[in-house]
């Protein structure tokens, strides 16, 4: 299905003079045209936001996708079904039918797309709203964050914990419940918007200043249970009117076994309707939400959610009973991911079959009840059943979207059910953010220290963590460390071998364990696009270690005098080394490229020069779950000859992979597990890299 594009026009800067008066050059015909016709989308280019600076690379990430939605690269001709795995870059455009999608802003900002509904976005803290309506909210625990949201209507700046954006036409409506957001443009005017109010801007026309949301209606009727047979059932539901409402919105949601509410159904009702008739509903567990709309079109505040449930008894009929043959248990089919209760004439029921008469069906669900007519004939004569005769609960039908939860407080109390025990509380839609998408560093020594100490990546962020080695000699080595890193890349990186010990004992004098060396490593400010990501690295060993380890050197057996595997040929831990390196990484879909090309400088005697590379590939194979791999290889790192007497510089190489695991997601960041292994190949002798290495690296990763 295609999609058009929504077009895009030429960048120009708004914090000068100059670009001041280009862009209002531009703007003039969009905010003098007071009956401009309603279209889908402008044709006019939107204005860059100030400050945006160059176009954003993997400005959100989708947490939730449900129903029918598309997605559009940049500006390009034709649309795509949208995917979970995509990554969002500026100027890429988001679109609904019957389908909602969840994301989150880099700025710990939650942005809900509701159906039939068009988004392009324009920086990590900006998106341009052409039709449809959004819900922003900001993730738990942090104050409301400064963003921009672009219009028919201009730019509105918003602060805002909780509010709803909608565009309909020229017309811009939005509602703020927590926050504050000021609506408007620079020509027309601006309004100030409040917690608890709400503005109407049409583009072209005067403002009206804000006004605030209408109460929110009251239900005449508490949480029930309905019972249905083979056909779905019909549910009403009444409330209490609201003066000066002009109209009424209900949203209808069901809830899938998770307890996540998803969208099923919303009803636009007239200014005297005080019910609504839920016509056609399925076994299952919903809850509704009310709206009153106020003369603007603004939603006033939303109602306590209404739960209710529809559970199933196997052969109910219009009449409100059920006929059964001796011998058959009455059947119950639930809602997904509930559980009940029964009793039979007010007892527990037994596996004994049912006498012949009439008998009352008492079914529970969540403190609230429904009984029906049980009559029991025995014109046919069948086995008791010697399991419980309540089937399993129903599996649950495909729901079709997740429009955006109400704006309210989070979890707000459902209405009080007239039962001892009271209806469940509507849980919250979690608001984190997800695992990052670009690749970060994959640390993996070996015997003494390999070159960069692992894989590099022109997208690291900042992390605290540690790792532990072993290789196949019966070597170990924990490190700690961490890496700090500013938002262009600038960072640095420090990690300690505070323990290198081996399990088959040491040479001589020496000890089996001792400290290990350290490395730093300082980064350049990091130059990303689209596809690339370029960045500069001075990485340093600092020959600390009192192990024989990082003076070692692995070499097969038959060229040793003595047969011993690990010969001691190097100076104090190693050597000073610098290690000056460019780091390169290319985006190809869901994979990742990265490339290291390095120089290596020992700086202690018996000093060295060479050459050292690596190659890795990441990719995303679940939303928790990246597979890499990876190849390495050095030319003189070293400074000795592979086999003895020879006058060629000694080379090395190593292949390895792994996996890495991000089990827990918080809005600061991610807890990430790295399980890697690697074996070195190449000629005989010299193998800085180890013949086996595997290793566990566990840290945490700040976003």
């Amino acid at each position: 299905m295609n999609i058009p594009t929504l077009s895009h026009g030429m960048r120009t800067g708004l914090g000068s003079p100059c670009g001041l008066a280009v862009a209002l050059f531009l703007l003039w015909p969009q905010l003098t045209s007071a009956q401009t016709p309603a279209r889908v989308r402008p044709t006019a280019p939107i204005p860059p936001l100030r400050g945006a600076g160059p176009v954003a690379v993997g400005v959100a990430d989708i947490m939730g996708l449900h129903g029918e939605a598309y997605y559009n690269r940049g500006g390009e001709a034709g649309a795509e079904p949208l995917r979970i795995v995509q990554v969002p870059l500026a100027r890429d455009e988001i679109s609904t039918r019957a389908g909602t999608v969840d994301l989150v802003m880099q700025r710990a900002t939650y942005v809900q797309l509701a159906p039939n509904s068009l988004i392009s976005l324009l920086a990590p803290d900006s998106i341009y709203l052409a039709r449809g309506e959004v819900v922003i909210q900001s993730a738990p625990g942090t104050a409301g964050n400064l963003g921009y949201v672009v219009t028919p209507c201009g730019r509105s700046q918003l602060r805002v914990k909780n509010a709803r954006i909608r565009v309909d036409g020229n017309a811009t409506v939005i509602e703020v419940l927590d926050g504050t957001a000021r609506l408007g443009n620079i020509l027309t005017g601006t309004t100030n918007v409040g917690p608890g109010q709400v503005a109407r801007c049409v583009k072209g026309e005067p403002l009206s200043p804000a006004q605030s949301q209408l109460a929110a209606p009251q239900w005449l009727k508490s949480p029930d249970l309905y019972l249905t047979g083979e056909s779905p059932r019909d549910v009403q539901l009444t409330w209490q009117a609201v003066s000066s409402a002009k109209s009424y919105r209900l949203d209808l949601f069901r809830l899938d076994s998770s307890g996540t509410p998803r969208w099923h159904k919303s009803h636009d009702l007239s200014a005297n309707s005080t019910s609504v008739e839920l016509s056609g509903l399925e076994v299952g567990s919903y809850h509704a939400n009310l709206f009153a709309v106020d003369g603007l079109g603004g939603l006033g505040q939303a109602s306590t959610p209404l739960r209710f449930f529809v559970a199933r008894v196997v052969g109910l009929q219009a009449t409100g009973g059920v006929q059964l043959p001796l011998g058959t248990p009455p059947a119950v089919r639930l809602p997904s991911g509930t559980s009940a209760s029964y009793l039979i004439d007010g007892e527990a029921p037994t596996s004994a079959a049912l006498k012949p008469g009439s008998h009352r069906l008492k079914v529970m669900v969540a403190g609230l009840s429904a009984e029906v007519l049980v009559q029991v004939t025995d014109t046919t004569v069948v086995t008791a059943s010697q399991h419980d005769p309540f089937v399993a609960p129903e599996p649950p039908s495909v729901a079709p979207v997740a429009p955006p939860p109400p704006i309210g407080p989070t979890g707000p109390a459902l209405a009080e059910s007239p039962s001892p025990s009271p209806s469940p509380a509507l849980p919250s839609l979690p608001i984190l953010p997800p695992p990052s998408r670009d690749p970060d560093e994959i640390l993996l020594g070996g015997v003494g220290e390999s070159p960069l100490d692992g894989l590099r990546s022109p997208w690291a962020k900042t992390t605290v963590g540690g790792r532990i080695e072993a290789s196949a000699l019966g070597l170990l080595r924990f490190s700690l460390g961490g890496r700090f890193v500013l938002r262009g890349g600038f960072g640095v990186d420090a990690w300690a071998s505070v323990l290198r010990a081996s399990m088959l004992g040491a040479p001589g004098n020496e000890s089996p364990a001792g400290l290990g060396n350290l490395n730093v490593a300082v980064r350049t400010p990091a130059w990303r696009t689209r596809r690339l990501a370029l960045q500069g690295l001075l990485s340093g060993v600092l020959p600390i270690g009192t192990s024989f380890i990082d003076r070692s050197v692995e070499v097969d057996s038959f060229h040793s005098p003595d047969g011993a595997r690990l010969q001691d040929l190097l100076p104090r831990g190693g050597g000073w080394r610098l290690e000056p390196a460019v780091l390169l990484g290319l985006r190809l879909g869901q994979a990742h490229l990265i490339t290291t090309q390095a120089a290596t400088l020992r700086l202690s005697a018996p000093s060295a020069v060479g050459y050292a590379g690596t190659l890795a590939l990441h990719i995303d194979v679940l939303s928790l779950v990246r597979f890499f791999s990876f190849a390495a290889w050095h030319v003189g790192y070293l400074g000795l000859p592979i086999e003895p007497d020879s006058s060629l510089p000694d080379v090395g190489a190593a292949v390895g992979g792994g996996f890495e695991l991000r089990p827990l997601t918080r809005p600061s960041g991610t807890l990430r597990l790295v399980l890697a292994a690697r074996a070195g190949i190449g000629q005989p002798g010299a193998a800085v890299y180890g013949r086996g290495t595997f290793g566990l690296q566990l840290g945490y990763l700040f976003r």
